[in-house]
């Protein structure tokens, strides 16, 4: 990887770091921040094959793996011909392994909670609601949209009792935004993103700020489609801290940052100047640019590491 490649990824990394994040368009942010993952995914991948590549080429490498067992047990004479450099090359795929790994867990825990979602709403469901939105029984107060190929709005009863019209209303055009912008199929990715880059530090952060932006963007729907700020903002401090399912798997009202987007939704001027639209594009141009050109660099280094693992070991060999 070339240094100015490593610095514009670098800078595409850290860049949405250290800005407001209120500053961002709720689409830009999104867009930004899903980029970022794919990026830290990248980063994780590329190491793994610069590893498989260029680790086998170093003086350390051959030192460690530079010995027969013959020389360290000589009494175990029928084990002649086994070296470290088996060993080492063994070592190699330890990083990709890891990888893969984490991504079945990954695919394992959405499965998972999907499941236990759909097993959550048979037992609970008790009938339907406004909106044509699903009534769950329960006391909590949970707006939140379930379901990945037939997504729908689930309510429950605690929060019927506890709602406004207003408050109600807007709730559910809240929910009907994360469905119609398909946030849940961003969400899959990001969490499978995740899964790759979860070994590097911030990963975690970033994926919580994708949240954030979502929730954001399912805001702003509920606002352009009639619905009152003060009453949106009054809903989500009644659904903050709900436990009344798998909240992994739904897209809860209170969602991500309550404080945040509360602030947002509070002050006099919601929308974004014009200086502020085109900052925001541009950055995320920047950043899915960076995900483009580290994407570039991984056949090259892919097709490397696997000419290095076949490759005649230049070792110390057994006799």
């Amino acid at each position: 990887m070339t240094v100015p490649l490593a610095a514009a990824i670098l800078l595409a990394v850290l860049l949405p770091e250290i800005l407001p994040q209120g500053r961002l368009t709720a689409t830009a942010g999104a867009t930004i921040w899903l980029a970022v993952l794919a990026l830290r995914a990248l980063l994780a991948v590329i190491v793994a094959i610069a590893l498989l590549s260029y680790l086998p080429a170093t003086q350390l490498f051959e030192a460690i793996t530079a010995w027969c067992l013959d020389g360290i047990t000589p009494l175990f004479t029928s084990h002649r011909g086994v070296s470290g450099h088996g060993l080492g090359e063994a070592a190699l795929l330890v990083p990709g392994a890891v990888l893969t790994l984490s991504g079945l867990w990954a695919l394992t825990a959405l499965a998972r909670g999907a499941r236990a979602v759909a097993g959550w709403l048979r037992r609970s469901a008790v009938g339907t609601g406004p909106g044509e939105s699903l009534i769950v029984d329960g006391s909590d107060v949970l707006v939140a949209a379930a379901g990945l190929r037939a997504p729908r709005i689930v309510i429950s009863v605690g929060a019927l009792t506890q709602f406004d019209d207003a408050e109600l209303a807007v709730s559910l055009e809240h929910e009907r935004g994360h469905i119609v912008r398909r946030h849940r199929y961003l969400l899959v990715t990001a969490n499978l993103l995740l899964a790759f880059a979860r070994f590097i530090p911030g990963s975690r952060q970033a994926f919580q700020r994708l949240r954030f932006h979502l929730e954001r963007d399912a805001d702003e729907f509920a606002l352009r489609r009639g619905g009152d700020s003060l009453a949106l903002a009054s809903a989500i401090c009644k659904a903050a801290g709900s436990t009344a399912a798998p909240s992994t798997a739904l897209a809860h009202l209170a969602g991500a940052d309550t404080a945040s987007r509360l602030r947002l939704l509070l002050r006099p001027h919601r929308s974004a100047s014009v200086i502020a639209r085109w900052s925001s594009g541009g950055l995320a141009i920047l950043v899915v640019g960076g995900v483009m050109a580290a994407a570039g660099t991984v056949p090259g280094l892919a097709s490397a590491g696997i000419g290095q693992l076949h490759k005649p070991a230049a070792i110390i060999q057994c006799q």
